[in-house]
């Protein structure tokens, strides 16, 4: 069991061809592309931007959105993430308990991180020119039981080719 990620964690995977892998002159191994991939542990236990924020008061609900848009926007810098052009995104929320929980509510969350990604705001930091679905692919975000390990939420970014 791997110790959970504090929040600012970040791992970068590359992968390479298995040593198996051999090419047409038998001789000579296959090399596949390194896969570009930034695992970033968010600093929240929870989601911090929920679908019913809107009702109570929106002048806070808009400040948990431009607080989670910064942060993200920090962590990506202190990450190193270079410019990408394109990528995958997904959002993982870990959990140590089977309570019942909706991942559609995790998109409200999903939203302001991907948006510090193609951003222009201060504080961004932009690796796509735009989050739209042709230059951003927005997985939906995923809930995944981990029984003894605290609450988790994990941004996986992949560059794709």
């Amino acid at each position: 069991m791997t110790p959970p990620l504090k929040p600012g964690d970040v791992t970068s995977a590359s992968g390479e061809a298995e040593r198996g892998d051999v090419g047409p002159d038998q001789n000579q191994p296959v090399k596949s592309p390194p896969v570009r991939s930034w695992e970033i542990t968010l600093p929240w236990s929870v989601p911090p931007v929920k679908p019913n924020g809107g009702h109570g008061n929106i002048y806070a609900h808009a400040a948990k959105v431009k607080s989670t848009r910064r942060t993200m926007g920090l962590l990506a810098r202190s990450a190193g993430i270079p410019w990408l052009g394109r990528c995958d995104v997904v959002l993982t929320w870990y959990v140590p308990d089977k309570i019942k929980r909706d991942a559609d509510n995790l998109v409200w969350t999903t939203k302001p991180l991907c948006d510090a990604l193609a951003g222009t705001k201060p504080g961004d930091h932009k690796i796509v020119e735009d989050d739209t679905p042709d230059l951003m692919v927005k997985h939906m975000p995923r809930i995944v039981y981990r029984p003894g390990e605290p609450k988790q939420m994990v941004l996986t970014i992949t560059a794709i080719a």
